[in-house]
């Protein structure tokens, strides 16, 4: 009796150690801005046994540095890290040079984070690394400009137990000394995959999104098949040949969860890897909100949106020419940015003209420096994208007041009621005059006698 006891509470403690262990992942060193190759994440398995890393997932931010940056879609990951091991993972430019959060999630559990650079929402652990150089955790904190150490456990405060034979004695390696190689190799990965893109675009405006696969050695894959579903109702089925990269358009506003799928052949119905994203879309509230005079010619364009809009390929038309707007050009949320003369080649001359074009061509609400017409509203720009997308350049045209064709319609309009009553007085006098002319027939005229 007394045996079985001890049984049961060795067994006991031997599960309460491994579930204490089992969710004992940190962050461990990160290269965000390499000088050939992707960019990577180390993790490391403080724990006593194997975890699988199928519920955890990892994040950076979304709007980095801005006054709206949060944590992005969550990115899954895959594989094992053994005991006292590390697991490496590549990213293709998701982590921002100039400061991020990268966070490590088991489910829903924040198990680990590290914050370096300008951020404005999370606690800062380290500066920016320089191009090439890591950030470590060393003895318990975290150092920037590191020689980088992929694959190899850095120094840290911690210590990692590892089980060394069949009993319960162990022994304890400092993380100090080196690690041996059967405990520092890069952990078995799955096969993943990976979706790029911008968390929050403009309703009717292209943006670029691009997936990749990669193997279990971290190789990217050219083979097999993509298929994507955005969320809207569009798909797109491809061979996976260099073909990772191109544009979408959502028309409507909302949250759209996009779906990629690889499949090893286009004869396979299920997928050896599987991604999702969501993407947030919002009404380009972007317009010429004013412009300037003769002595100092320029224009102002406003963002009315809560989200930052990427004004990349957008552009200015007048009867002087066009001004293209430069990639990476960014306008706040609910801020302005003004373009002198000196960068358009503008002036006052072609003010009744000019309009402002997105990437495709539709014609943008805009301000009219004609003496009746007014600025748009922003309400109203941003209803003519989301009325119907095909009508846009037409309705926000007609939004702008042409004050010559108005005053013509005024001066035509009085000439209508005359012209009726003139034509209802002829009318009256032509019957009156035709009843007074019929002739009146005799008494007795109405009947007939006829012979039998």
């Amino acid at each position: 009796m007394c045996k079985k006891i001890i049984i049961i509470f060795v067994l006991l403690f031997f599960f309460q150690v491994r579930f204490v262990f089992a969710g004992s992942i940190v962050i461990d060193e990160f290269m965000s801005d390499p000088t050939s190759g992707p960019e990577w994440i180390e993790l490391l398995n403080m724990s006593s046994a194997a975890v699988d890393l199928s519920d955890y997932a990892w994040t950076e931010l979304a709007g980095p540095g801005s006054d709206n940056e949060h944590d992005g879609a969550p990115k899954n990951l895959g594989g094992i890290i053994p005991a006292g091991g590390v697991f490496v993972f590549e990213t293709n430019s998701s982590l921002n040079n100039a400061g991020d959060s990268i966070g490590l999630y088991n489910g829903s559990k924040l198990e680990s984070r590290v914050t370096y650079g300008k951020v404005n929402s999370f606690s800062k652990n380290l500066d920016t690394p320089e191009k090439g150089k890591s950030g470590a955790l060393i003895n318990g904190e975290w150092q920037a400009n590191q020689e980088p150490t992929k694959n190899i456990i850095n120094p840290s405060f911690v210590s990692a137990e590892v089980n060394t034979n069949e009993n319960t004695s162990s022994e304890i390696y400092s993380l100090n000394k080196t690690i041996p190689e059967s405990k520092s190799q890069k952990a078995e990965q799955k096969i993943r995959a990976e979706i790029t893109t911008e968390p929050v675009v403009l309703a009717g405006i292209p943006f670029s999104i691009e997936g990749k696969v990669f193997g279990t050695q971290g190789e990217q894959i050219f083979t097999g098949k993509y298929y994507w579903n955005f969320g809207d109702g569009d798909f797109r089925e491809t061979k996976v040949i260099n073909i990772d990269k191109f544009k979408h358009t959502y028309f409507y506003p909302g949250d759209y969860v996009v779906l990629f799928n690889h499949y090893p052949d286009i004869f396979t119905d299920i997928p050896d890897a599987t991604e999702k994203f969501t993407i947030k879309v919002v009404s380009p509230e972007i317009y010429i909100s004013s412009v300037g005079n003769e002595k100092d010619f320029f224009v102002e364009i406003a963002n009315n949106a809560e989200y930052d809009a990427d004004l990349s390929d957008w552009f200015l038309l007048s009867n002087q020419g066009s001004f293209l707007i430069p990639k990476g050009t960014i306008l706040v949320a609910k801020g302005k940015i003004v373009i002198p003369s000196s960068v358009t080649h503008f002036s006052v001359d072609g003010n009744n003209t000019l309009k402002l074009m997105t990437p495709t061509g539709e014609l943008a609400p805009h301000y009219s420096s004609s003496k009746t017409s007014t600025k748009i509203s922003t309400k109203n720009a941003a209803s003519l994208i989301t009325s119907s997308p095909n009508s846009f350049a037409a309705n926000a045209t007609a939004s702008v007041v042409d004050s010559d064709i108005a005053l013509n319609k005024k001066a035509i309009l009085p000439i209508f009621p005359v012209i009726s009553f003139l034509f209802i007085g002829a009318s009256a006098g032509a019957v009156y005059f035709i009843r007074r002319q019929k002739q009146v027939k005799e008494p007795g005229s109405d009947f007939e006698i006829l012979d039998e």
